[in-house]
């Protein structure tokens, strides 16, 4: 029942802003068809009505983002990085550029990460906070930083940290 909170709001709010959307159109078009006096009202009704709903429902939308973006963190995983906050890629030049000054820098080559097995890691904890390996289970506060996140290394978040564990 508690499983999967943030999908079940973000469902629930979806039928919820269709059925009462269409509630409410229906609902105008009988006040338009009972009598042309209403017909203002069945106009108001069938139009902001639904208008309304939909941008109510936005924010009852987001709130089941944030439940699973926090069950998603709370579970070990990092979190996601939007397009606005990535770092920029630089644009490759042509070597004949005719643009005076324009140099392409050579890039430096990354250093190969060292396989790891992250056998001996996978249960563990870590601080989401400073990314430090907490030896202890039963620590529930991180003993550099004083963060309460803990997280757990699974296999999905492993090649995230486990580099990051290594390098302590």
């Amino acid at each position: 029942m508690y499983n999967n909170v943030g999908k079940k709001i973000k469902a629930l709010v979806k039928a919820v802003a269709i059925l009462a959307s269409a509630i409410f159109v229906v609902a105008g078009f009988v006040l338009i068809l009972i009598d042309q006096e209403f017909a203002l009202y069945g106009f108001l009704l069938m139009t902001l009505c639904p208008a309304l709903i939909v941008i109510f429902s936005y924010y009852a939308y987001g709130f089941g983002e944030i439940v699973d973006t926090a069950i998603y963190l709370r579970e070990g995983g990092t979190a996601p990085v939007s397009p606005s906050e990535a770092p920029a890629t630089p644009t490759p030049q042509p070597a004949d550029s005719q643009i005076t000054g324009a140099t392409s820098a050579p890039q430096p080559a990354q250093p190969a990460q060292p396989e790891v097995d992250i056998t001996p890691y996978l249960g563990k904890k870590f601080c989401s906070g400073c990314g430090e390996f907490i030896a202890d289970s039963n620590v529930t506060e991180c003993p550099v930083c004083g963060s309460k996140y803990l997280g757990t290394i699974t296999h999905t978040n492993a090649a995230n940290i486990i580099p990051n564990i290594v390098k302590h």
